[in-house]
């Protein structure tokens, strides 16, 4: 017998014996209540005219029962032996129910749901006060799951045109204002980055580049954007080289990076600027692409569908000339490579790609920040927990926080500028703070990070408690979740998987599973 109960049930619904006369042998009958049945259904036996024998009897329930369901066994008359019960989980339901709500509401407001990660009923959590995952976007806005009346909503300003990596893997453009969901990893994230100026005037457009010797360029290959816009470059000698001129470029931390594709041959492909010496070569095959000399400043970076983007770190002195240059390195095999999207920034890291079409582009800094009010969060006891990463390891401090504006009342934790440490806070009233550091991992990994306060500040990281201590004073007025410090300094610069808010300070076990990797 299946039974589906989608309203209270407060007992069980019985099984049928022989003896019915209502329905004969072998017959299945389904028994629908869409009211309120006041007393219980009890068991059916042979003495019983209402249902015949080897009868199969489903009871389908979509009001209240009043009494409780029961345990199943051969002694309990209300079922025979090899009954089988199937009760539909009422939570279930309004899990659903919230998750459908969330996608009415994102569509009603002309969003955009870019994907439907983290939205499977039987994994998502709807305990938490506050929940984003990056998901939904329109133009300024990055909707948050939970609240679901769209409190918990950020407000995005990036005055510029930026690029994402989409859901298929192509180079794609956003407008001004609108959050990035980027696939970089494979999974989506929240991508928040710092303003860049790509330097190189003609990221896409070798054939504007300067030449030594004979290299050979093949135009309309396809690229990463989707379009065919990517170059083949073949090399037969040391000295068929591809160069941009760049000037003289101010003293700095700089980086230059491009993509490139194995065509039908492994390359040794060196990747020089006159501001720093020795060889840089990145060895192509069709297995993928490696740094040959391995070095903390050198990267590749698997973007799919063939396509890796190197990069170097290097200082400029502020006096000599710089360029970008690529060829085959000396040696064999000198097997012509594909290129797209030559990038020189003054970041001490690669940051996403910025077009360029005859001269220099800039792309504006994401701000995150206005989630919540008051009546999101409670300021007595609670978690904030994270998922992501830092786009490096160190180098400035990033903040994610909730206060009421000011520095007087916050919970906040920060990614250092020292790289490999955590530094969250507590603070109540403008009373002292509380602050404890934790250390040990690396920024720039997916973490998951969770700070529980009560009485005490407790933090989380990647499934240990990593530190815990009293908090001198509570925090009060809590109204605003934002990806800066208290104060708008301090802005987070990374990936964002996973960002909550809970208004009660979960279980040691419960935290600990939270922030299992």
């Amino acid at each position: 017998m299946a039974i589906t109960n989608t309203g209270i049930v407060e007992r069980t619904i019985t099984g049928v014996n022989d003896g019915s006369e209502l329905f004969p042998d072998n017959t299945t009958s389904t028994a629908t209540n869409t009211g309120i049945v006041e007393r219980s259904l009890t068991g059916v036996n042979e003495s019983e005219l209402w249902l015949d024998s080897e009868s199969i009897s489903s009871v389908i329930n979509t009001g209240i029962v009043e009494r409780s369901i029961t345990g199943v066994n051969e002694s309990d008359p209300m079922f025979p032996d090899n009954t089988i019960s199937n009760i539909i989980n009422l939570a279930g339901n309004l899990i659903a129910a919230l998750i459908e709500a969330f996608k009415t509401r994102v569509s009603t407001d002309s969003g955009t749901l870019d994907n439907e990660v983290g939205l499977d009923v039987e994994d998502f959590d709807n305990t938490a006060s506050l929940t984003m995952l990056p998901n939904a976007y329109k133009e300024g806005t990055l909707y948050s799951i939970l609240p679901e009346d769209g409190t918990g909503d950020f407000d995005v300003v990036r005055g510029s045109l930026a690029t994402r990596i989409d859901s298929l893997g192509n180079i794609s453009e956003v407008s001004n204002n609108e959050p990035r969901i980027d696939y970089t990893s494979g999974s989506p994230v929240l991508l928040v980055e710092p303003q860049s100026t790509n330097l190189a005037p003609f990221s896409e457009d070798f054939t504007s580049w300067g030449t030594s010797s004979s290299p050979v360029l093949i135009n309309n290959q396809p690229s990463l954007d989707g379009d065919n816009n990517a170059y083949l470059l073949e090399t037969s000698t040391n000295a068929d080289r591809l160069q941009q001129s760049l000037g003289i470029l101010s003293a700095g931390t700089y980086t230059q990076s491009m993509f490139v594709k194995y065509n039908d041959g492994d390359v040794r492909m060196n990747f020089k600027n006159n501001s720093f010496g020795g060889s840089n070569v990145f060895l192509i095959t069709s297995s993928g692409v490696v740094a040959e000399t391995p070095n903390a400043n050198r990267h590749v970076e698997d973007y799919g569908n063939g396509w890796f983007r190197i990069s170097i770190i290097y200082t400029a002195n502020g006096t000599s000339g710089s360029f970008i240059q690529l060829f085959g390195d000396l040696g064999t095999p000198k097997n012509g490579f594909y290129i797209f999207g030559a990038q020189l920034e003054e970041q001490a890291h690669a940051t996403s790609y910025i077009s360029t079409s005859g001269t220099i582009a800039t792309r504006l800094a994401d701000s995150v920040s206005g989630a919540g009010d008051a009546t999101t969060f409670n300021s007595t006891e609670g978690v904030l927990y994270f998922e992501g990463s830092s786009l490096v390891n160190g180098g400035v401090h990033r903040n994610i926080s909730i206060s009421d504006g000011t520095n007087n009342n916050l919970v906040m934790f920060r990614y250092d500028a020292t790289a490999g440490r955590l530094t969250s806070y507590v603070r109540g009233g403008g009373g002292a703070y509380t602050i404890k550091t934790t250390t040990g991992f690396t920024q720039a990994n997916n973490n998951k990070i969770a700070l529980s306060w009560n009485g005490d500040l407790n933090v989380y990281v990647n499934g240990s408690l990593s530190s815990t201590t009293s908090i001198n004073n509570l925090p009060i007025g809590l109204n605003e979740l934002r990806f800066t410090s208290s104060s708008g300094s301090g802005k987070f610069e990374g990936k964002v998987k996973d960002l909550r808010v809970y208004n009660t300070a979960l279980t040691d076990a419960e935290l600990i599973t939270l922030t299992t990797i």
